[in-house]
Formats: C-alpha cells, structure tokens, sequence
C-alpha cells in the first residue's frame, strides 16, 4: 500500500551527516583567496549556519522515493502497513546534497540576486551601491566577506526568511579552523592548533618527547624510504595517521607538505620504519602547533627585500594585490618531487608538493613542466580574482631557479631534446607572450618552493618556513 505523504520536517534511520553524492565543496584555495583579501582591503568575516539543509531540497520531477514510515507515526491500511513519498529530500539519500545546493543556487540567484563563479561553483558575490559582498558557501555552512556588517545583515535577514539559518557572528571557525581577524591590525590569521594537538597525542600519550634545539618535521632519509618487504608487519596507525596529515597541509601547514607527500607513497602498507618517519612528522607538529598561517600587508615589504636578495627583479612594480609564484622541481630518479606557491603580495594562497607526472630527461624539462602546472594555477587563479573583482595586477610573476627553462619559456627557438613537450613549451610561451605570465630566475638560495621539493637543511628551512607562513624569524618551538 502506498500512501503519497509529503515529508518536511524529519530524517529517520540516518545519522546527520554531510555526505551524499554532487555536494560541491569549496577547496582550501578559494576560502584562503577570501581569507587573504578580506585581511588587505578590511572586509568583515562572519558566519551562519542552515539548520536541517538538506530538508529543504525538493525530489526531482519524474522521480519517485519511497521510505518506511518513521517510528511513531506509523499509519495502516488495510492492516498493512503504508509508506511514504519524499516530497523533498532527507539525510541519507544519495541525491540530498545536489537536491540542497540546487534549492539555495535557485534562491541566491534568481531571488536575491547574487552572481555565482563560473570557476568555482561554491562562490558567489552581491554589489549595491558602494557596498559588496562574498559568499561562499560549504554545504550547510555560510562564510560572508562583506564591506560593512550594516549590509551582511541585510542580506542575512532576507536569507533568513527562505531557511531556518542561525548567525554564528564574527567568524572563528570554518572547516575545523579557527580564525581570527583583528580589523585595526589589518590581518587575519588561521590555526588548527587544537585539531593538531587533539591528533598528536593519539600518536604521543604521555606529551611529546623533548628535544635540544629545533627540528624539522623530516630529514633526508624519509626519500629512502621503500615500499614493505616480504614478511614485514604493516602498522595499522599509519594510513590513519598519514590520513590525519592531509588536513593539515591542505589548510595551515605547509610546512609538513613534502613530509606528506613522502609518507602517502607508502599508504598501500607502512612498517616500523614508516612509522619512525611518521612520528618524527607529528612530534614537529607537536612542538609547533600554536603556529599560524597570517594575512595582511604587514609582511608584504619583507617579502619584497627578500626576493630582491635572490634575484634581479625589481620589486617597486609589485603591489599587496599583486600574484606572485614560486615554482620548483628536483631531479634524479624515477618522476621526482616538484612543488609550486602562490602569494598574493606576501599572502600565501595556495601550494602543493607533488610527485612528477612523468620522469624529466633532463633537470630544464623537470623544471619547465613544474612551471607549466603551475601556470594552469594561476590561471584559475585570476579568474576568481576577476569574478570578486579583485586586480591581481597580471601580469603573474613567476620565480624559477633553473636559468634553461627561463629560456627556453622566452625563446621562439625549438630543441630537440624538448619535442615530446612541445605542447606545454607551446602554452607557456603563448600566457607569456600575452602578458598573463612573466618568467623570472631567482638564485636557489631564494626559492621558496624548495621547501616542496626536499628535505632542508634546520637553517634554511626555518627562513623559508617564516617567509611562506609569515612567521618571525625568532619564532619559538614548543
């Protein structure tokens, strides 16, 4: 028997959750470009959260979903028992989570008004008058960049009336991060200190074993590292615990990136000898998780005084608002490490430690396509600058410490050795050529995203750790 029943204001059988299939999240980049240029113009952070989202999604026409009957408010028919209808979407379904973000996008766009990213999805924007405001959005979580809270809440209020929705005021935590922003100073910053030391005592019970002097979350060896041999025992700690380590680096740490990336090779099965490398990652955690990613433009003339140091490039052109890219690549070995950066002045926005796609023929071509991924980068970059209106003042300035690939990038000349990437030596030229993109060498000592591609040496890795990070020099170790 079936009873067509429209279900509004309850889940059953499921716990509330945040999963299903086609939520569009936002990545850690896009929320830290908000972040970044929310600490450099003054703009006001603040929170709100939908109460029971995915209730408000409707079940798409032509499909049919049925459900049990929650327990006490079981009908019968017939002394059968009948079942419902969804009307609209419940915690549990596959569907929820595209059904929701349909429902708000419908509201958002073509209600209110707002325009939404081409780029990424989850952003989108509202201008009146001299006033305007961000919006991005995390499943049921509401982040607003606004230029004065008189119309945050304004545009609150008339969300309110679509969605039970609760303001969480100034905003201090997102995506298990606390944030803080200090308008009078000009920054915000952002620190996972309590997930980190909520993770390292899982690994460390009785506190973190003490050291003499600094430490590094990893050394040399950790590259070393092979794959388990016959009759070796697999730890069962180490996926979790390298698992636990991407949050990090994707959020506030990228200081421990290369030491990840290294472990993660080894998930299909890590040893004792895969823990001691792992252990050594989170007892550096341990000791340094009141550190903090900071935004603003306090650090932006050390920036300068730093790239002038390691390289010819004159940084009076450069403004806070201006993209700047530091892109590495080792050599030797079976597609080694490579990494990029991405400042917005001396604003870290986005990197990554990755493995090379492919094994480079020679340390230019390593190079050269390190510098051509992080090209697609920038790209996406600008976009979304140019979607919240913000001048990133192209053309990008990229940094690379391999003088070949400079050349190559600036040279209408072919090469042999060089023919089977002509595709990507064809498409830096051309962002070259157009202004999008301007390639510069920098001295290795200056290249910031050696701190992705190796194990550093305690000194240098502290100046290039304080120069990404915006840390003092003298910045104390727990």
């Amino acid at each position: 028997k079936l009873a067509e029943v429209a279900v509004t204001g309850f889940y059953y059988g499921h716990s509330r959750t945040k999963r299903g299939f086609k939520i569009l999240v936002p990545s850690s980049g896009k929320v830290i470009v908000i972040l970044t240029v929310a600490a450099l113009r003054g703009l006001h952070l603040s929170g709100a959260d939908v109460k029971t989202a995915y209730l408000y999604g409707f079940i798409e026409e032509g499909i049919k979903v049925y459900m049990r009957q929650p327990r006490g408010y079981e009908k019968y028919q017939d002394g059968e028992p009948m079942t419902c209808q969804l009307v609209r979407s419940i915690y549990g379904l596959r569907q929820s989570g595209a059904r929701w973000e349909a429902r708000l996008v419908k509201f958002l766009v073509s209600k209110m008004g707002f325009e939404r990213s081409q780029c990424d999805p989850c952003l989108y924007k509202i201008k009146k008058g001299n006033d305007y405001l961000w919006l991005c959005v995390y499943v049921d979580d509401l982040t607003f960049a606004s230029t004065t809270k008189e119309f945050r809440n304004h545009i609150f209020k008339i969300i309110q009336e679509e969605f039970n929705i609760t303001d969480t005021g100034n905003l201090t935590w997102i995506l298990n991060t606390n944030i803080s922003q200090d308008l009078e100073k000009g920054n915000v910053t952002v620190s996972q200190q309590v997930y980190i030391e909520d993770t390292v005592r899982v690994f460390f019970p009785s506190g973190v074993p003490k050291v003499t002097g600094r430490t590094v979350p990893c050394d040399p060896s950790i590259s070393d590292l092979a794959p388990l041999a016959t009759g070796e025992m697999i730890d069962p700690r180490y996926r979790s615990g390298v698992g636990k380590l991407v949050w990090l680096v994707a959020i506030s740490r990228p200081d421990v990136a290369y030491a990840h990336s290294m472990l993660a090779r080894h998930n299909q099965g890590g040893g004792e000898r895969h823990m001691q490398h792992l252990m050594k990652a989170f007892a550096y955690l341990g000791r340094t998780s009141h550190y903090k990613l900071t935004y603003g433009r306090d650090n932006f003339p050390t920036m300068c005084k730093f790239i002038e140091s390691h390289c010819d490039f004159r940084t009076s052109v450069l403004d806070p608002e201006t993209l700047i890219c530091f892109t590495d690549s080792s050599h030797g070995g079976e597609r080694p490490m490579a990494g990029e950066l991405l400042m917005i002045g001396a604003c870290l926005i986005a990197w990554k430690a990755y493995r090379a796609a492919l094994t480079p023929l020679s340390s230019t071509e390593g190079e050269y396509l390190a510098a051509t991924k992080a090209a697609v980068e920038i790209l996406a970059t600008q976009a979304n600058g140019k979607f919240l209106g913000v001048d990133l003042k192209p053309p990008t300035i990229m940094f690379n410490d391999n003088k070949s690939a400079v050349m190559l990038a600036d040279s209408n000349t072919s090469s042999k050795r060089m023919k089977h990437i002509a595709t990507r030596i064809a498409f830096l030229r051309e962002q070259i050529s157009e202004g999008t993109i301007m390639l510069y060498h920098s001295r290795t000592e200056g290249q910031l995203a050696d701190i992705f591609t190796k194990a550093l040496e305690g000194k240098k890795f502290r100046l290039f750790r304080a120069a990404v990070m915006n840390l003092p020099l003298n910045t104390v170790e727990g």
